[in-house]
């Protein structure tokens, strides 16, 4: 997350469409890379300072944050969905193993009846 006191390039806020000077508190979407004045997202002093210091933490701006949800919604499903055909193809390869020994028998003792 990108934060600092008014951006370099002037950016201008993604509410109010005013540039974030030098004196203001600046935040940055770390997905649409937007700028935001921090009273303008509604992020107290005193969280804003915290989300400088921890690394750890991200800021999304609503619209990036609804569409992250809607993909981790998404992703979690497919993956759901991958374990399940995992467990389907760990079965069918049994079966599959089971079905070609019985083959080999069925073929063997065929050979031995013709011979």
């Amino acid at each position: 997350m990108s934060q600092c006191k008014g951006s370099v390039k002037g950016d201008k806020c993604g509410i109010c469409d005013k540039s974030i000077g030098n004196k203001d508190l600046g935040i940055q979407c770390e997905l649409c890379e937007q700028w935001w004045h921090s009273g303008c997202v509604k992020i107290p002093k005193d969280v804003y300072k915290v989300l400088g210091k921890m690394s750890n933490l991200h800021w999304f701006c609503e619209a990036c944050n609804s569409s992250a949800r809607k993909v981790i919604t998404s992703l979690t499903k497919l993956s759901d969905r991958m374990s399940k055909m995992e467990t389907d193809l760990k079965v069918n390869k049994g079966e599959c193993v089971k079905l070609t020994r019985e083959i080999r028998m069925f073929d063997a003792a065929a050979k031995e009846g013709n011979g």
